[in-house]
């Protein structure tokens, strides 16, 4: 689906939004100190207790995560309730998360998969799994704005970001490619790796602010 609609999407086009260039996931990334774990609800077990890090609703893959499993009838609010109520936290973004993982002061949280390579190839003790649910996709677009002052340099950048060369830039920083027949090291996902989490667009879309609130109205209990 990301594929197709970086495909459907022409450059040069002055009505579509914006191109998906290299999506990211949000993954289950944990300390390898322990096991990987296989579903998000593994956050709830006892073993986690007080171990979980969730990055603020503010940053946009975070309010990708939130709201996608607000959403969805297997989770809903009540499985953040239960995440706050086994000793869950909040920080500010996804690199706060990442970085207690990597230093043992918690076990696990949903990071970006790129930012967890970054860091796994750093030496820090870090890994990510797709949760058996599927990881959550974060999108992450491109596009000319309606008042740009060189739309056609924009052109030229966003043609060279979906080129072969442009692609293989975006894999040497650890992003997924959306142009195919673009090789990726083992630690790098390509599509094909990628089970998605199915999500609500209409209720993501159409209710923001209650996810916000509502997500913040847990988390400062």
């Amino acid at each position: 689906m990301i594929l197709l609609r970086a495909r459907q999407s022409t450059p040069r086009s002055r009505t579509a939004r914006a191109i998906i260039t290299d999506p990211a996931s949000l993954t289950w990334c944990y300390n390898t100190a322990i096991q990987a774990p296989d579903s998000w609800k593994d956050l709830l077990s006892p073993e986690f207790f007080g171990q979980v890090g969730l990055p603020g609703v503010s940053s946009g893959s975070a309010f990708q995560f939130i709201g996608v499993l607000a959403g969805n009838v297997d989770f809903g609010w009540d499985y953040f309730r239960e995440l706050k109520a086994n000793g869950g936290m909040q920080f500010k973004a996804n690199k706060d998360v990442l970085q207690w993982i990597a230093t043992g002061e918690i076990l696990a949280g949903p990071v970006l998969d790129y930012m967890v390579t970054d860091m796994k190839k750093q030496g820090f003790p870090v890994d990510f799994v797709i949760p058996t649910e599927g990881a959550v996709a974060v999108a992450s677009p491109i596009a000319i704005l309606n008042d740009c002052k060189s739309p056609e340099l924009a052109a030229l950048f966003i043609e060279y970001t979906l080129s072969q060369e442009g692609q293989e830039l975006l894999v040497s920083m650890n992003t997924t490619p959306v142009r195919k027949g673009i090789e990726t090291p083992d630690d790098v996902l390509s599509l094909d790796d990628i089970t998605v989490m199915a999500e609500n667009k209409e209720y993501l879309s159409g209710n923001t602010s209650e996810i916000k609130e509502t997500f913040q109205s847990i988390f400062s209990e």
